[in-house]
């Protein structure tokens, strides 16, 4: 199953690697039973990428999902009898829809 890097919570991670170390250990308890050795420290380290696209998902949490001003100023045109629908936008769906 692959993920986008912003749904992957620290936990998620940090539970792979220690499922991973786990593997690890089994294979080698398997192969030499005096072998096994898990690391003193481990250590995770994150990309300034990955810190950007964090701060940019925490950003986004805080727009809202529906533009109220864009809504409204739709309804009102409704209302009023005065929108009218975009026709070469109209056409370009259509023929997307029919796979045209």
């Amino acid at each position: 199953m692959v993920k986008e890097i912003s749904e992957i919570s620290a936990h998620e991670v940090a539970r792979a690697y220690s499922q991973r170390i786990d593997s690890q250990e089994v294979q080698q308890t398997r192969a030499a039973p005096s072998a096994v050795s898990r690391p003193q420290h481990d250590q995770l380290t994150i990309s300034e990428r990955a810190r950007e696209l964090y701060m940019a998902r925490e950003a986004m949490k805080s727009v809202p999902d529906v533009r109220q001003e864009v809504v409204q100023s739709l309804h009102d045109q409704i209302q009023a009898g005065t929108y009218q629908i975009p026709q070469e936008k109209l056409i370009e769906r259509l023929l997307t829809l029919l796979g045209a």
